[in-house]
Parts: C-alpha cells; sequence; structure tokens
C-alpha cells in the first residue's frame, strides 16, 4: 500500500535536525536537499486522525502499543517526493549542490510573537522556519509525497478511512501550514525501510 499525501499549503514537517544555524524551524531534507516527511511524524498523524474515528482498542489493534512484546502489523516508510527518484537522477547528473535543491522546493518564513496589549513584535521573538513550498518549482503542480505502507489485509477499509481524515501534518498545523489531502492507495507494493 501506499499513503499518497498531496500539499493543500506549505509544509514544515521536521525531524528535529538542524541544517542551518539561521534556521529556528527546520524542514526535514535528504542528503540531495529534497524535503521529505519523516516516518514517525506520519504514523503520529494517523494515530491521531484515527482517534476521530476508532476507539482506543481499535487503534491499538492497527498501530500496536508502546512497549509491548506484541508488535505491530503497521509500518511506515518516510513519505518522499512523488517522482523521487527521477529528481535523485537529475540532481546527480547535473551535479547540482544540495542547497541550490532545497531552494527550489522550500522557502524561509519569519515569525514573531506580538504583544496584545501593544500589538507590536515582542523583543526577542523573531523566529525563522523553513517551509516546503505547496506547489512544484518544474510544473506548479500541488506537490504530492507517497509513503510506503505495510499492515495485515484485515486493516486495509480502516487505514483508507483513517488517510482520508487526515488533514494536518507538521509543525504549525494549526496556523495555516500543513494542510494535506490524503489517500490510501492499495493497488501498488514497494520495498522500504519502514518505521513501526
Amino acid at each position: 500500500m501506499k499513503l499518497e499525501i498531496t500539499l493543500m499549503s506549505d509544509l514544515c514537517a521536521g525531524a528535529g535536525k538542524h541544517y542551518s544555524s539561521i534556521i529556528d524551524l527546520d524542514t526535514s531534507l535528504d542528503e540531495y536537499g529534497l524535503p521529505y516527511i519523516p516516518a514517525k511524524r506520519l504514523k503520529g498523524c494517523l494515530k491521531e486522525a484515527a482517534s476521530l474515528i476508532f476507539n482506543k482498542d481499535r487503534i491499538d489493534e492497527i498501530f500496536g502499543v508502546a512497549g509491548s512484546d506484541k508488535s505491530a502489523s503497521f509500518a511506515i516508510s518516510d513519505a518522499k517526493l512523488e517522482d523521487y527518484d527521477v529528481y535523485v537522477n537529475d540532481i546527480t547528473k547535473n551535479k547540482i549542490d544540495d542547497s541550490d535543491v532545497t531552494d527550489l522546493f522550500c522557502s524561509v518564513r519569519s515569525e514573531t510573537s506580538i504583544d496584545e496589549e501593544t500589538k507590536t513584535a515582542k523583543d526577542k521573538t523573531l523566529r525563522f522556519v523553513r517551509v516546503v513550498n505547496q506547489h512544484s518549482p518544474i510544473d506548479k503542480s500541488n506537490l504530492v509525497f507517497v509513503s510506503d505502507v505495510s499492515a495485515d489485509k484485515e486493516f486495509e477499509e480502516d487505514l483508507m478511512k483513517i488517510a482520508k481524515a487526515l488533514r494536518n501534518i507538521g509543525y504549525h498545523r494549526n496556523r495555516g501550514l500543513g494542510a494535506v489531502k490524503c489517500r490510501m492507495n492499495t493497488e501498488s507494493k514497494n520495498d522500504c525501510d519502514f518505521e513501526s
């Protein structure tokens, strides 16, 4: 199965790593400078979306329980850009620097806290956030990320419902970032590194 994630807004899906000293909140980037969505973040978001549909027992059946000796059947890989292999081939063939690749797919936003009383910026609150742009730098279509998913056949229908319920991913998802449209595609299967 594959989870297909279409960006409906810009996205900041970090993995807790910093790639630059001037960026306070960074998105996840691979060795080529391409953005990705970490498997751990996806699993957490899917589990949160599942809580809107299913009870705790069903969620535990699907996703497993931390610290349990019984392993869950659910596993997910990092979500990479659709046509990832094509991008990597072009980057390596043309020897494009990873920072140039990142500049194509991402932009940096500044943000600050506002003093409610004076309606001015609070001192020392200026922060810089790198986001993945909603639209492709190639054809301006909405970017699509794809993640491989492995689960018992009995959970496929549940996972389709959970994917449809997933509407936001990443940092500042309540502040206009990370709006997504998701669907589970059960027609294809790939080998990948899973996060279970």
